[in-house]
Order: structure tokens, then sequence, then C-alpha cells
């Protein structure tokens, strides 16, 4: 068995419901239950992603003790107990995100795993830092599928319009099982509340007017290659950059008369450790998956303005980076031992690079098409 649907209707998941079904790769517990008993979902070692509803209410003893290779759980509003050991011995849990209040927990509960993130919305409480022995950081919950209304045609998605409260939205790459690929023509026109669109690589099609006078928005992040669009989408938006990643294909600068630059799309807040010092953000781990990273030039509205020391050191899976403008100062080792990293992208408003910051990085590949241009912003060796 290697994955599992259950229905709305079940209230409640028994001891050892599930234990040592080792073959299941995920499990999404529907709003419906209100309780995961003991051991319910223990010595899965092949699980790795968990969403737990915001029905649940109580995570029992040893509930995903022992399942080696999950990464990422997400838990629902309504939990308020944790029991002991729930996710020891899971060592490559990197983040643990939360929807709603501080739970009861001890010590024990993610004994025996890798230090990775509490990850914490914004508006919640009882929290303490840490938090049953992790770190614990604000993160930016995904956008609810609620907040968008849409029509389906031919099988596909077309975004009509949105009702959130705006802010940094993302729009979903499938909703019903079904891919979105269009966002429809004056879906999001004069909604001043957005500051920051992401766009999956799904989407083909941007409608006239789409964003057009959404006057707040500051960075449009798109996730694949151009999709068509006119000249009316962004109009307005006098403070707009689009953002797309590299190997992406069709576009050019400017896009739907916008600024455009290649970047990689910023890593979720919830992927990085930070201190907060006099207003801005330093950057002082990371927990993410590695591969192409971007590092956010905010944090819960704050600047990031430093990598610290050794933030980023001995991180293999790291291939590419990009720091953005606010940061000034790159601490001493901060990337060092970073073997696979083979591209850096270093904004403008750098003014420091430490000490040995991106030492036994021996797989930065010196470009050169770079050679003599933008020397401030790319770093070849």
């Amino acid at each position: 068995m290697t994955n599992v649907t259950i229905g709305n209707h079940v209230a409640n998941i028994g001891s050892y419901a599930f234990d040592e079904c080792s073959s299941l790769t995920s499990i999404i517990i529907p709003d419906s239950v209100t309780n995961i008993g003991d051991h319910a979902v223990g010595d899965c070692y092949h699980l790795n992603s968990v969403t737990i509803g915001n029905g649940v209410k109580s995570i029992g003893v040893s509930a995903f003790d022992m399942c080696y290779n999950l990464t990422n759980v997400l838990i629902g509003s309504s939990v308020t107990n944790i029991g002991s050991s729930a996710f020891a011995s899971c060592p490559n849990l990197l983040g643990v995100y939360f929807l709603g209040n501080a739970p009861n927990a001890d010590l024990t509960v993610f004994a025996g795993g890798r230090s990775g993130d509490h990850l914490l919305p914004p508006d919640t409480t009882g929290w303490d830092v840490p938090f049953a022995g992790l770190t614990a950081v604000l993160w930016t919950p995904p956008t609810p599928v609620e907040d968008f209304t849409y029509t389906t045609i031919n099988g596909a998605i077309t975004i009509t319009g949105y009702t959130g409260p705006g802010g940094d939205v993302t729009i979903p790459d499938m909703i019903d099982g079904l891919t979105v690929t269009r966002i429809g023509a004056g879906a999001f026109q004069h909604n001043s509340s957005l500051t920051r669109i992401t766009i999956p690589a799904g989407i083909t099609n941007l409608g006239s007017s789409a964003f057009s006078d959404c006057t707040n928005l500051t960075g449009i992040y798109f996730l694949g290659n151009a999709p068509g669009a006119d000249l009316t989408l962004f109009a307005g938006d006098n403070h707009a950059i689009v953002y797309y990643p590299p190997h992406t294909t069709g576009w050019s600068s400017p896009f739907a008369g916008l600024l455009a630059e290649q970047q990689n799309p910023p890593s979720p807040a919830g992927d990085f450790s930070y201190d907060t010092i006099n207003g801005a953000i330093i950057i002082t781990g990371y927990y993410g998956v590695g591969g192409d990273i971007g590092i956010p030039g905010t944090i819960n509205g704050l600047p990031v303005v430093g990598i610290g020391e050794d933030a980023f050191d001995s991180y293999g899976s790291l291939t590419s980076v990009t720091i953005p403008k606010s940061v000034t100062n790159i601490g001493d080792y901060a990337f060092d031992y970073c073997y696979n990293l083979t591209s850096v992208t270093i904004g403008n408003g750098v003014t420091s690079i430490g000490f040995e910051a991106f030492n036994e990085c021996g797989s930065l590949i010196q470009r050169p098409d770079w050679q003599g241009r933008h020397p401030d912003r790319r770093l070849g060796v």
C-alpha cells in the first residue's frame, strides 16, 4: 500500500491503524477526523508527507514515530495536544507547519530527529522559542483555494477572481485535481491590497487587465515559461517587477510593459532560521531541500540585510543561490563547503563579503558571457 485516501466522514484513526505500512508515501487526514491514536502511522519508513486536517484535536503518543523519510508535516488549526514521541526518530524532518495556536507538547515529540524548524502562522498564540526543542519562526500559510473564484473549461481551471485579504498571494497550481492554466481578464484588477503574486508553471495565458491597477504590487514571480499576455496586463502597476526563473523560455524585458529579471524564486521564509536585529533580518541557517534557491528580500515585512557566519556551511544540496539587493553583508564561511554550488547571483546592495565565504565551492564556474559586465551582480568563480 503506497497511498491512502480517507473519506470525509471518518472521525477517528485508532491506535496502530497504519503502523508498519512501510510502502506508504503520503497521507492526508481530512478535517472530519478529531483524533489520531497512539502509533497510528508509526514505522512507515517511506512516508514523506503528512497533512493533518483542521478538525484534529489530538495526536497520539508515537503517532508518526520512526517515519525515517518524513520531510514535511502540515498540522491543522485545532490541534491542542501532541503526544510524547509523536514525531520522534524522523531524521529527515525539515519543517513542521502549524496553522493554529501552540499545542501542548514535550521535549520528546521530535527527539532523535533533524533540527528543523517549527513554522508558525501570524496571529496565533502560545509559542515559545524554541518550541518542543526546535527553532520556531513565522511563515505565511498557502493561499486558500476558497479565496479564488474559477471556472472549468475543457478539463482545465481558469481563475476568474480573488476574494482574499491580499498581501503575498500564491495562485494554486491545481484545483479539484485539475491544472490551473489561465487567469481570466480582470481577475485581480483594481486590487490595491496585493503586494506580491506567485504564478505557477502551468499558467499559459493571462487575460487582459488581469492585474491592472494593483497599485501596491511590487513583484510578480513566475515559476515557468512566459505565458501569453498583452500590454494591458499590468497597466498602472508602476512599482512592480516581473521575475522569472533560469532555464525557462519566452521571456523578454519589458514583459507586458514591466521590467523583467531572471531570478530564482524566493524560497519560503520557513526554509530559513534568522535573527531580528534593529528592525532587520540576518539569515543564520537554512533547512530547505536545496537545489536552486532565492533568498527572500523580506521576512515578516522586515528587510533581509545580512547572511550570517556559517549560514549555509556544508549544505551540499545547494546548486544555485540568488542573493537579493537588500543584503549588504555576507558573513565569514557563509557558503563554505557548498561543493555542488554552480552559480551565485549577488545583488548590487552587497558591500562586504566575508572571509572564505565561498571556500571549497569547487563547482562554481566562470561565465565568459559575464566577464566585464555588471561585476557587482554576478559571481563567476
